[in-house]
């Protein structure tokens, strides 16, 4: 059958792909590495089983411009005017500093200035498809690092246009100044165009057709809006992967972004594994085993200085060490964009065939090695201990340079980050005068807490030394309210070898990282996914007026289905006589009375409610009918609900009477009264 030549590439793509990827998953290396080593078998400088390597790059094309689209799609106007100073300031520094350096180098190999000038833009990309796929399987896209990633990603993808327009004029053709900043005004006009729509057209547009009731017509109007994006940004030159990025952007500030998610996802990720493949083609094997050297010398070279200079700049903008060595490693390797850029140059003459070939082959091998040192990075960015310098250079106290009150400290608390759940925690810590240390690597945090007079230091509680200097030996607990889920499960690991008995308290996001972080050592983990959960439940069952005991077994209910948790603390529990306002402050709880209750079948006077516990009963609910204010003789009956106030104390003593009685034994069949209502 003639041209099905193209379907025979893709079925031998898709099964050595699946192949190599299975091969991998057993040995626990990235799925991402296996695309690529798979790339270099298929390829031809492999076994040279495909055909056409263009059909294969033109479906990898789609692959980026799809993952681009759900970046768009998962930050949205508000989120990217968030992003700002990673994107402006972090970007701007990492290409500036790394261009700087590419030049520099260019120019001492002996290399013109045009040539050098494409070096620096060469060396200042990084790989958008790679670091994205492999930050958000480690979970790390919204981790501090990760955050600053994607920005410098982005601002690298707006750097493509101007690079583009500049190489022509580098090589003496083109039409000039002039010509290229017409072109670059129109593509700032696109940009700021499409941001205006997207904040104010396209959602509008986008409510009217959903007031329709058809969801294919919703749809195709998405795709609409997205390919008409895509094309208003390609006639003025911007690569499509950041207009489907400016794309996924518009659609996401709309009610309608998550459906597109949802409906973009399989597709991404069956063409962007076709992108992996395709760069693993490009590996020209010939010329890694004529100059081998060469290849890995440069692949080295580019590899350890991108990653030294990203994360300089990760320092200047004040990041934490961690985050900095993180960041440093995700943008080392040479970036798709790259290879784009040494075509236009190599069909300019900027740069000579064999230099090119060697460049490419030393930026595959950048791309290769990736994955697997992005998941060893952690690792690397262990154990920065000698704070001291460091802290003093970012204008922060370290923890080696506490005063004298801190570092004797015992029976403390050690809280590990000062977000919001960090600064919670302290809150509550101060006004119970308990003891306690704030501890983070983000020196901005540590300023702010600083300014507010709370004890906190610049330092990495992933290590050792910092816990000791902290005297985690002599702590009451070690508390972690991290957003980096890889520093919480090393920081677990060391305090726990650090010390054995102490108590460490860790939130994590999913119920799944659960296990793993109760293996490593911690003695209570909180999941937010399930712990928010809980407490919508608990809000809607208020809302429809279940009452409080019936809600309060319903929620321990839900807990204990989503996974054994401990949740009994060893801490006691202090009474302060200055939190006698708060404790006084008056609760309005409902309590079902069970047909097995002990107040069931006397009256309000018989009970003793109000003398025995300081609530009072203040209404009854019986048969859908609620009596406020009910008589002294009125009899409690089986499926009553009753309505007590005051203070927490009174009101959970008022629940377990009402219950057990003076004898204080529930009746069997009773349900057991929440002990402080929330």
């Amino acid at each position: 059958m003639h041209g099905t030549g193209w379907l025979a590439d893709l079925v031998v793509v898709f099964a050595v792909a699946v192949a190599v990827a299975l091969l991998f998953a057993r040995l626990r290396l990235p799925a991402v590495t296996g695309f690529l080593v798979a790339g270099v078998l298929v390829g031809p400088g492999g076994l040279a089983l495909v055909e056409s390597t263009e059909r294969i790059s033109t479906l990898a094309e789609i692959g980026v411009v799809m993952l681009l689209f759900t970046v768009g799609l998962e930050l949205s106007l508000d989120h990217l005017r968030r992003l700002w100073r990673p994107v402006a300031v972090g970007g701007t520094l990492q290409v500036v500093l790394t261009g700087l350096a590419g030049f520099a180098v260019a120019r001492g190999l002996g290399f013109a200035e045009p040539s050098a000038v494409l070096a620096a833009f060469l060396v200042a990309m990084s790989s958008t498809a790679i670091v994205l796929r492999a930050l958000a399987a480690r979970g790390e896209t919204e981790a501090p690092h990760g955050r600053l990633v994607v920005g410098v990603l982005i601002f690298q993808d707006l750097c493509v246009v101007p690079m583009m327009l500049a190489l022509p004029m580098l090589a003496g053709a083109g039409g000039g100044l002039a010509a290229a900043l017409g072109v670059a005004g129109k593509a700032i006009a696109v940009v700021a165009g499409t941001l205006v729509l997207g904040r104010f057209a396209v959602p509008w547009l986008l409510r009217r057709v959903a007031a329709l009731g058809s969801r294919e017509v919703l749809l195709l109007t998405v795709v609409l809006v997205s390919a008409g994006t895509l094309w208003a940004t390609a006639q003025t030159g911007l690569s499509m992967a950041l207009g489907a990025f400016l794309a996924g952007v518009v659609v996401a500030g709309t009610p309608f972004g998550r459906q597109a998610i949802s409906d973009a996802l399989p597709l991404r990720d069956i063409f962007l594994s076709l992108f992996f493949v395709s760069v693993g083609m490009l590996l020209d094997v010939a010329t890694v085993a004529e100059r081998p050297l060469l290849v890995l010398a440069l692949a080295l070279a580019l590899f350890a200085g991108k990653a030294l200079l990203a994360g300089a700049a990760a320092l200047v903008l004040r990041m934490p060490v961690r985050a900095a060595v993180l960041a440093g490693v995700a943008l080392a390797q040479v970036g798709e964009f790259s290879f784009v850029l040494l075509t236009a140059g190599t069909g300019l003459g900027l740069i000579d065939a064999e230099s090119a070939r060697v460049f490419l082959a030393a930026a595959v091998v950048t791309m290769l090695v990736t994955p697997p040192v992005i998941a060893l990075s952690p690792r690397l960015a262990a154990g920065a201990a000698r704070m001291g310098a460091l802290g003093r250079l970012l204008g922060v106290r370290a923890v080696d340079e506490s005063p004298e009150a801190h570092r004797g400290l015992a029976d403390h608390v050690i809280v590990a980050g000062f977000g919001t759940g960090g600064r919670m925690i302290a809150d509550a810590l101060r006004e119970l005068d308990l003891p306690y240390m704030i501890v983070d690597l983000n020196a901005e945090s540590v300023r702010r807490a600083e300014a507010d007079g709370l004890p906190a230091y610049y330092g990495d509680v992933t290590s050792a030394e910092v816990l000791r200097l902290s005297g985690l030996e002599r702590a009451a607990a070690f508390v972690l309210v991290l957003s980096d889920p890889g520093a919480t499960q090393r920081a677990v690991e060391v305090a726990r070898g650090v010390a054995p008995r102490v108590p460490i308290l860790a939130r994590c996001r999913f119920a799944g990282e659960v296990e793993d972080l109760r293996r490593r050592g911690a003695t209570l983990v909180v999941p937010a996914e399930v712990e928010s959960s809980v407490e919508v439940l608990a809000g809607l069952l208020r809302l429809r007026g279940v009452p409080r005991n019936v809600i309060d077994a319903r929620v321990e209910a839900a807990r204990a289905a989503a996974g054994p948790l401990e949740r009994r603390l060893t801490i006691p529990p202090t009474a302060r006589p200055d939190l006698g306002d708060l404790l006084r402050q008056v609760r309005l709880e409902s309590y079902l009375v069970g047909a097995a209750d002990w107040a069931a079948g006397k009256s309000i006077l018989e009970s003793q409610v109000r003398p025995a516990t300081g609530a009072s009963v203040v209404a009854l609910r019986r048969a859908g009918k609620l009596q406020g204010n009910p008589p002294a003789d009125e009899r409690f009956a089986a499926g009553d609900i009753v309505y007590l106030i005051g203070t927490r104390e009174e009101v959970a003593r008022a629940a377990d009477w009402l219950a057990r009685g003076p004898g204080g034994t529930a009746p069997a069949g009773s349900p057991a009264p929440d002990a402080v209502p929330t």
